[in-house]
């Protein structure tokens, strides 16, 4: 192989990782935003921590 394919080949395979950390990075927040969040919720709500910062509910 040459030497400029070789070049071409890991410039793809650092696009394609950087795309699939992303990937991973949204799947991880939109998992705690839809599964732990609503879960935790009525947790916090007991303990009164649920507006420790003070937002309009």
């Amino acid at each position: 192989m040459s030497g400029e394919l070789l070049r071409q080949l890991i410039a793809g395979q650092q696009q394609i990782e950087s795309l699939l950390s992303q990937l991973v990075t949204i799947a991880i927040l939109s998992f705690v935003l839809t599964v732990i969040m609503p879960a935790i919720t009525p947790i916090m709500k007991h303990y009164g921590w649920y507006n420790t910062l003070g937002w309009p509910e």
